[in-house]
């Protein structure tokens, strides 16, 4: 993917390998976790279904968190991240070790909008949120 634009890539091994696994990730969780996902990935129908059985997958807060629900939390939050970049203009993935919340190790995936650091976003913290709230929800508020 083009839009995985970070220097930091190069630095943290991890960080890097989590960037090039993108687009096999994002098509599992089109084919294997949500099958038949419609495509693209973020376009508004998509999202739609998403939201719809979202609760399915995070019925409560603490799923959102759960360290042995890795694979899950994961294409999710690709997918959250992937929606931003695609949905507004200039965002780009970059890692923070504050958002790995002990989910991920040796990296943290966030979003951020280059040269406005209060843009930046830690994408697990977003879907905390949409397990408390709902996708539905946190997706109107953020403007995707």
């Amino acid at each position: 993917m083009d839009e995985l634009t970070n220097s930091t890539a190069f630095e943290s091994p991890a960080w890097g390998a989590w960037l090039d696994d993108m687009d096999t990730r994002l098509t599992h969780f089109a084919t294997v976790t949500i099958p038949g996902l419609p495509e693209p990935f973020w376009g508004d129908p998509a999202i739609e279904r998403i939201c719809a059985v979202f609760p399915v997958f995070f019925p409560t807060e603490d799923t959102a968190t759960d360290p042995a629900r890795f694979e899950t939390i994961d294409v999710f939050v690709r997918w959250i991240g992937e929606c931003y970049i695609r949905r507004i203009e200039g965002f780009v993935w970059f890692s923070h070790p504050h958002a790995a919340r002990g989910i991920y190790s040796g990296f943290g995936p966030a979003l951020r909008h280059p040269g406005r650091d209060e843009d930046t976003m830690f994408v697990l913290e977003i879907l905390e949120w949409a397990a408390t709230e709902s996708l539905g929800r946190v997706r109107r508020s953020l403007g995707w």
